[in-house]
């Protein structure tokens, strides 16, 4: 009997670990589309260039309110001369020995929030900028920025929902393997209480047990979590992780401990109601 009880402990242990650790893997995926979504909509931009003869203070003022414009992340002004040096750097040829005056004019890079409730729509910002006094072109793949950024909000609405549902699904699993745990020490649970023992000295016992299995199988995947990070972060150096993605790194790996511990001390909780005052008859029922 001790040695069934001890495989069903070990055995529900393992099944809760691998649980939380499929339930950390699909989290973990959530996170890496929002960070190679957020790369990837940072390196996407729309650009303005900026009309001949605008003073320092107009675009300036210009720069303020393209800045303000709902949607804009970031906005970088590049100079007439720094467009040269650029083009300079990239041709390898000066454009001021083929023609007398610099014919590249002044720009602004405008960068667009990765907002994931709201997604933004790149070719209403950039109707919106153009119309901006001071702008004389708008240069924007905007069916490129609108694709791009459709497909990632359907990538994590699909893993979210994949997510939730194996969540669900989890719970309904380590909820069963703690019973298992419950049922194969029942008989214990009916001699306890033949003897007089109050129902919280039978449940201390068996919650204690229940977080430290909760403990044990939110490290044990951890342990195998941090292998497939650290495999996956090998594998992708074009995406380094920022301290944002550490402190979610930490809130994933503190949701997963907390699941873990928290199904098993309910499951245990309810599973041992039925088995407290079980009659003799159903002993042998699972």
């Amino acid at each position: 009997m001790a040695r069934s009880a001890k495989s069903a402990y070990y055995i529900s242990t393992l099944s809760v670990s691998m649980i939380l650790f499929l339930l950390g893997i699909i989290a973990y995926t959530v996170i890496n589309i929002a960070r190679a979504s957020e790369r990837l909509m940072g390196d996407m931009c729309i650009t303005l260039l900026v009309k001949e003869g605008l003073g320092d203070d107009k675009t300036k003022a210009l720069r303020d309110r393209i800045a303000a414009t709902d949607g804009v992340a970031k906005v970088e002004y590049t100079t007439k001369e720094q467009a040269a040096a650029d083009f300079r750097a990239y041709a390898g040829e000066d454009l001021r020995v083929f023609l007398d005056d610099n014919p590249l004019p002044a720009s602004f890079e405008v960068y667009l929030l990765d907002d994931y409730e709201n997604p933004v729509e790149p070719s209403k910002v950039a109707s919106v900028l153009g119309g901006y006094e001071g702008v004389s072109e708008v240069l924007c793949r905007g069916d490129l920025l609108e694709q791009v950024s459709r497909n990632v909000y359907k990538g994590r609405i699909i893993a979210a929902s994949f997510m939730l549902a194996l969540l669900v699904v989890s719970v309904i699993l380590i909820g069963n393997t703690v019973r298992m745990v419950v049922h194969s020490k029942r008989f214990l649970i009916k001699t306890m209480r033949l003897v007089g023992a109050t129902d919280g000295f039978i449940r201390a016992p068996f919650m204690r047990e229940a977080l430290y299995q909760g403990l044990s199988a939110g490290v044990t995947a951890w342990v195998l979590l941090t292998a497939v990070i650290m495999a996956v972060d090998h594998l992708s150096p074009e995406l380094p992780f920022s301290m944002e993605d550490l402190r979610m790194l930490a809130l994933l790996y503190g949701s997963v401990m907390a699941v873990g511990v928290i199904i098993c001390l309910v499951s245990t909780a309810l599973a041992l109601r039925r088995y407290l005052n079980i009659d003799n008859s159903s002993l042998y029922v699972y």
